[in-house]
């Protein structure tokens, strides 16, 4: 038996509004990112401002990369490589 209609649109209601505050939170910024840019802007940019570059290997079927893609989301983190590497 399925919930009640009402059951149903109250929990619909609530994945909405996480969503919409997601999307709001990630629009302004609040959301912590790592800035990647292409290997070839990197190389510019490491000999226009003397930073080195941080180049990040992955692969799809790599269960420690997802790992690095939750620690590359922590604040901290992303911002440290911001503003002490160029990511690639």
């Amino acid at each position: 038996m399925g919930l009640p209609t009402r059951a149903l649109a109250m929990r619909a209601s609530r994945v909405v509004a996480w969503a919409a505050l997601a999307l709001t939170l990630s629009s302004q910024g609040l959301l912590a990112q790592v800035h990647w840019i292409s290997y070839e802007e990197a190389l510019a940019q490491a000999k226009e401002e003397g930073r080195p570059i941080y180049i990040y290997f992955y692969s799809e079927h790599c269960p420690y990369c997802r790992l690095m893609e939750a620690t590359f989301s922590d604040e901290e983190v992303a911002n440290l490589l911001n503003s002490e590497f160029i990511p690639v």
